[in-house]
């Protein structure tokens, strides 16, 4: 009798064990959804119109999950699954929404989604939202019109977390996720393209973040083109790219996009950063309203020569202050022969107009610029620099 309990309790555990987890058989299959119920023992089901996720799930390398037809996925709580192969979703029409199964209970989302050495993933008209975030660790991703919303930070900092990759996200909405919406870590690499999307409310948690939180560069540049960024919590930034462990070579193109109503519009901070930053509306980054901690339009932070900036043609107006430089920096803010056209207005605090605070002891050239108004000794007042301190450039 002993025996048979022992025979049956074995039983029973193994089977649990198969059913706590379903990996893929890595012999390059391509897997619907309606597979993954059919194979997984339990692990992926079909009730009530969704497919729940219910144990750990697996996307073995060479092998493919594709979505193609509208559908509600609901993940259970602290699940994430994991793909070392590839994730097509791409609905025909209609919408892919992945989940949570509890989406109410504070602290029960799905703890987000992750993707290591996994190759040309495509998420194209899909909603993610109380999730933990994406993690993609050298794997290539491209997101299109996609919605991210109440996403957490239990998994990664930030909604899309990218690892020496170059993930491309265009036509996207990212809306009140706990914290930033795209960014890396400072010792990684990877040079996102970041084309038309709508940051709105991101960084719930009113953490000293940006909504774009980027760290060094690859080999090719980082592009930040067209993209609307819109802040409500003080403490949150709108875009900050960032080299501050001497890793990568980092070149940047910032251009066309609205950044408005964060604690400050674009930091860039380090070293061996290259950008160019135009034609973008840097409107009303004041709403820590506090001077000392932030308020900049553009702020620039060197560590040494090497982070370098051309600025052109951009509308920076209603800041604590227009632009800042601080420790060492090389800035260019127009040439004799490329004259820089940016309009600086209304840019100020306690009283003070400032256009531009030039913190640093390198000379900066900035000729072909509008300080706010047409008078010389009027718009000299709103720059600070050598003739106000001696040591600066």
């Amino acid at each position: 009798m002993k025996k048979f309990s022992f025979i049956t309790l074995l039983i029973i555990l193994l089977g649990f064990t198969v059913k706590a987890q379903y990996i893929t058989p890595g012999n390059n299959q391509t897997f619907t959804l309606n597979d993954l119920v059919d194979l997984s023992g339990g692990v992926v089901v079909f009730e009530d119109g969704s497919y729940m996720i219910q144990n750990e799930l697996i996307i073995s390398a060479t092998d493919t999950l594709k979505i193609t037809e509208a559908s509600i996925i609901k993940i259970a709580t602290d699940l994430r699954p994991e793909f070392f192969g590839t994730l097509i979703s791409n609905p025909v029409s209609g919408e892919v929404l992945i989940t949570a199964i509890d989406t109410l209970t504070p602290g029960q989302g799905f703890k987000g989604l992750r993707f290591e050495d996994s190759p040309s993933n495509y998420f194209a008209h899909t909603r993610i939202t109380h999730g933990g975030g994406i993690s993609l660790i050298e794997s290539e991703a491209t997101f299109e019109y996609c919605t991210f919303i109440h996403n957490s930070s239990s998994s990664t900092s930030n909604v899309i977390n990218y690892s020496n990759c170059d993930p491309i996200i265009r036509y996207c909405r990212f809306v009140e996720n706990e914290r930033s919406a795209i960014g890396s870590g400072a010792n990684t690499e990877g040079s996102p393209q970041i084309y038309f999307n709508e940051f709105i409310h991101n960084t719930t948690d009113n953490s000293n973040r940006p909504q774009l939180n980027l760290g060094p560069g690859a080999a090719d540049s980082i592009y930040i083109v067209g993209n609307y960024v819109e802040g409500f919590h003080d403490n949150v930034g709108g875009i900050s790219i960032n080299s501050l462990v001497g890793v990568g070579n980092t070149k940047a193109v910032v251009s066309g996009n609205t950044i408005v109503n964060n604690r400050y519009g674009y930091a860039q901070i380090g070293s061996s950063i290259s950008s160019r930053i135009t034609d973008n509306i840097i409107l009303d980054n004041d709403i820590q309203n506090d001077p000392m901690l932030g308020g900049s339009g553009l702020n620039f932070y060197g560590a040494n020569t090497t982070n370098k900036a051309i600025v052109r043609r951009n509308l920076i107006s209603g800041n604590l202050w227009g632009i800042t430089t601080q420790q060492v920096f090389d800035l260019d803010l127009g040439t004799t022969m490329d004259p820089g056209g940016n309009i600086f207005y209304e840019n100020g605090n306690n009283g003070e107009i400032y256009a531009f605070y030039n913190n640093i002891a390198e000379d900066v050239s900035a000729i072909g610029n509008y300080w706010g108004t047409n008078d010389i000794a009027v718009a000299e007042t709103y720059i600070f620099h050598q003739p106000d301190d001696g040591t600066l450039g």
